[in-house]
Order: structure tokens, then C-alpha cells, then sequence
């Protein structure tokens, strides 16, 4: 570690380029293991950022989103925040609108933003006000041009001033959360997030959904009085037959999970349109290996967070959909996603319990995936079993080793 901070202070550029590379792959491989030694690394980013230049910068920009990756909220810290954020503050505010140069400082921000959290509050009206300057000089002036016949987009704003932008947006929300409300509930916000959100670009549209889905779970007050509007565009961009490159299937997979997460705070306004939704998202099961796994993990993700918000609307599909959705479901890693898809799993089983007889031991391998449940899935499970247990079907149920010491261990069900 020493060695490498020592080597990122020389004067020949070159040292310092392998040296800020290395340390980059080493934070990656330590991860939280650097959070005792952060004084001291932060005392040498803040020392390079004020000589180092050009490609040397790109380089030290990464190893600090890298940093900020690996120890998270241990950044927020009075101390630490005073070593790093000054010396990005000065680039951002040097720099003027337009500036190519901006961008790998937006991507910090966001980074920084997200693992810092509340700490990074002073700087959150600033940021977010440069940010919609820059989408909305970008959509103008593409406006503008094109109605004068300039099309070309060569001669056009680089959009990805605008999909940094949203990937500060939606670190800033992430990073602070519900003290985002006030910045973000505007008019002029809701009229930006549904321009992005059309926008023909699929990297656009995947940044704008990420923002749409933070948008939805911190200030859902921004998308009142646009939820018709909001279900089309989710609509446009959730069908499988329009996945047909890498950056479409990543936008279509944020349009998934943004879904999910509106349906979590708009319930019941989202019940004429889970119908459509669904058979959309449930088109995904017959398409077998051919979109990556954390696509089909956020459909059932979100089929689930679909029946926390209306089950009744679910539970007549529960037979059809049930082993896929447990299928995909199984692989997604334990926590508050996982929780939701689960808890909503409950909830659409209890209105059509015989829908879930036949994948019932799915539905334990399933839960024993998610071990150990928190307290309030634990009781909706318990609740599902006890009558599960009663059924005539249960002595035929073949249930997995897994699920059966699951069974045994959380729910004292044998």
C-alpha cells in the first residue's frame, strides 16, 4: 500500500500512471479492508488531484469511484469528507458547461455521492441544478437544430452529458434519500425524467430508469398526476422482442426494476395497467437462456413486488407463472429485493392457494434461498405452511434436502 502511494506522488507521468492503475486493482481486491488505512490514501488523492493531468486524472477519477465502491458509507466522516470532496468541488467548478473534462467529475460525484450519503448534503442543490441546466440545454439545442433541418449528431450535444447527469441524479437520491424530495419533486424535474425517459438512445433510457426507480422509492410526489403516462413508456420499453443489443437489454432490464419499484409506492393507482404488465414480464419465462440473469431475476423481482401491490391481480396466473418465477427467483442474492418479490410471492398464494399446489416445493426451495427470512416474511410464510400442512397433497410433496431442513430449522415444520 505504501509502495503504491508513494509511487502515484513521482514526477514522471508514466510512474504515476502504473501507480495509480495499480492502486485502482488493488482497492478493487481489498475492498473494506482499506477503511483503516483511508487517511492516508486520502491524503494522496487529495495531494494528486492538484498536478496530476489529463489521462493521469481519467485514472485517478476511477480510483476513487473504485474507493468509494469498496468502503461505502465509512466515507461519511466529517474528516474524510474534507480530503476528497474539495479538490472535486474545484474541478466542478472550474470547468465550464460542455466540457468533456466534466464528465469523469459527474461520475466521481456519483459514486461518492451514493457511498457518502447524508455528509454529501451541501452539495446537493449545487449538483442538482447543474444537472438539469445540462439536460435541458441538451434536449434545447437538439430541438432547436433539428427544427432548423440540422440533424446531423455529429454537429448535436453529446448525450452523455445527459446520462451522467441522471447517474448523478440518482446517486445524489440514493445517497440521500428522502432529502432529495424537495430538489427533485418539480415540475421541471418530472418534465426532464419523462423526456430521458422517450429518449431514442438506450443508454439514455437505462440511466433514466435507474433514475425513475430512485425517483420512485425516495419522492414519489414527482410522478403524481403522471402515472398513465408513465405506464405507457414503461410499456414501450418492457417488451422482449425489442431487446436486440447489449444496450438495449440493459435499459429494458432498468425499465424492469424501475417497474417493480413504482408498483412498491403507487399500489393500487398501478391496477388497470398489471394486467398488460404482467403478460409483458411473464413473455420473458418463454424465451428459456436467452437474456442474461439479472434480467429474469428483476422479472420476478417485479412480478412479485406486482403482488404486494395488487394480488388479487396476480393470483389467477399463480399456476402458470409460479415454478419460473421460483425458478429465477432462487438466484437472486438475499436482501431487500429478494424480501419484497417474496413477501408479495405470500401474499398472491393466500388469494389462490390452489394455484400454488403444484409448485408448492419450489415455493419452499425458494424461501430456504433466503436464509434467515426477516420477521415479517417468516410469519407470512409460517401462515402459507399451516395450511399448506393441512392439504391432502402435502404427504406427496417432494421436497428438496434444503428446503426440508429449512422447513425443519425456521419453521419447526417436518
Amino acid at each position: 500500500l505504501e509502495s503504491l502511494l508513494k509511487a502515484m506522488m513521482a514526477p514522471n507521468k508514466k510512474v504515476q500512471e502504473a501507480a495509480v492503475s495499480a492502486f485502482a486493482t488493488f482497492e478493487d481486491i481489498m475492498g473494506p479492508s482499506l477503511e483503516k488505512y483511508l487517511p492516508h490514501i486520502l491524503e494522496r488523492f487529495k495531494a494528486c488531484f492538484s498536478f496530476y493531468q489529463a489521462k493521469n486524472l481519467l485514472i485517478l477519477y476511477d480510483a476513487v469511484i473504485t474507493l468509494a465502491q469498496g468502503v461505502g458509507p465509512t466515507l461519511n466522516n466529517p474528516s474524510y469528507i474534507q480530503l476528497l470532496l474539495p479538490p472535486l468541488i474545484e474541478k466542478w467548478q472550474q470547468l465550464p458547461d460542455g466540457d468533456h473534462k466534466l464528465l469523469p467529475v459527474l461520475g466521481s460525484m456519483s459514486s461518492l455521492a451514493m457511498a457518502i450519503g447524508p455528509g454529501f448534503a451541501p452539495f446537493a442543490q449545487a449538483c442538482t441544478e447543474r444537472c438539469v441546466r445540462f439536460i435541458e440545454h441538451n434536449y434545447k439545442t437538439r430541438a432547436a437544430a433539428q427544427a432548423a433541418g440540422r440533424d446531423n449528431e455529429a454537429d448535436l450535444p453529446d448525450k452523455e452529458f445527459v446520462v451522467c447527469s441522471l447517474d448523478l441524479l440518482s446517486g445524489l437520491t440514493d445517497g440521500l434519500k428522502a432529502t432529495m424530495q424537495p430538489l427533485i419533486s418539480t415540475d421541471t424535474m418530472k418534465g426532464l425524467l419523462f423526456e430521458c425517459l422517450r429518449d431514442s438512445s438506450p443508454i439514455v433510457r437505462q440511466s433514466a430508469f435507474a433514475f425513475l426507480g430512485d425517483v420512485a422509492r425516495y419522492s414519489v410526489q414527482t410522478l403524481q398526476g403522471g402515472v398513465p403516462q408513465l405506464m405507457q413508456v414503461l410499456l414501450d420499453n418492457l417488451n422482449a422482442k425489442n431487446i436486440v443489443s447489449q444496450a438495449t437489454c440493459s435499459a429494458t432490464n432498468n425499465a424492469i426494476w424501475a417497474t417493480g419499484e413504482v408498483a412498491m409506492q403507487v399500489k393500487g393507482d398501478m391496477r388497470q395497467y398489471i394486467p398488460t404488465l404482467l403478460d409483458t414480464l411473464v413473455a420473458f419465462y418463454g424465451y428459456g437462456a436467452m437474456f442474461p440473469r439479472n434480467v429474469m431475476e428483476n422479472v420476478s423481482i417485479t412480478i412479485g413486488r406486482f403482488g404486494q401491490a395488487c394480488p388479487d391481480q396476480i393470483a389467477p396466473r399463480l399456476a402458470n407463472l409460479l415454478k419460473p418465477f421460483c425458478f429465477h427467483m432462487r438466484g437472486v442474492r438475499r436482501g431487500t429485493e429478494k424480501e419484497d418479490g417474496l413477501l408479495g410471492l405470500c401474499q398472491i398464494i393466500r388469494q389462490n392457494p390452489e394455484g400454488a399446489i403444484e409448485g408448492f416445493p419450489q415455493v419452499c426451495e425458494v424461501m430456504a434461498s433466503n436464509n434467515p427470512p426477516g420477521q415479517q416474511l417468516q410469519g407470512e410464510f409460517m401462515q402459507i405452511l399451516q395450511t399448506f400442512k393441512q392439504h391432502p397433497s402435502w404427504a406427496q410433496f417432494s421436497f428438496t434436502d434444503g428446503a426440508k431442513e429449512h422447513l425443519a430449522k425456521t419453521y419447526g415444520i417436518s
